[in-house]
């Protein structure tokens, strides 16, 4: 079997399921997808805010500076990645991959989430 600095192994095995990821600027970032359930819970509400103001006729300039600040909020919890690269990302973005994650946590979850779906994006 395979090697790793000296050692036989017999049998390499991983309890870790890979990540979803996105690519930004040619590196791939993990998406947590496995938050605890007081962290989703968060993230809904999150979700619900931005939803609030997406929905909204005429934003006000505080609405569009709250937007971008929940953006980050969220992005930064669910993507495994530097400062560093989320400070770069646009809010458009950040959208997105907020976007990629309410998919991967209904693909994950079924139909016992839904609900909670709905209101993450």
């Amino acid at each position: 079997m395979g090697s790793g600095n000296g050692t036989e192994y017999l049998l390499d095995l991983t309890t870790a399921e890979a990540l979803p990821s996105v690519r930004i600027d040619g590196q791939a970032y993990g998406i947590r997808i496995d938050v605890e359930y007081a962290e989703l819970l968060r993230l809904r509400d999150i979700g619900r805010r931005i939803q609030a103001i997406n929905d909204s006729e005429e934003r006000t300039e505080q609405e569009d500076a709250e937007l971008g600040d929940l953006l980050r909020k969220m992005v930064a919890s669910v993507l495994k990645a530097p400062n560093e690269v989320l400070e770069k990302l646009t809010d458009l973005q950040r959208f997105r991959i907020v976007t990629v994650f309410n998919e991967q946590v209904e693909a994950r979850s079924g139909p016992t989430t839904a609900a909670t779906k709905t209101s993450l994006g």
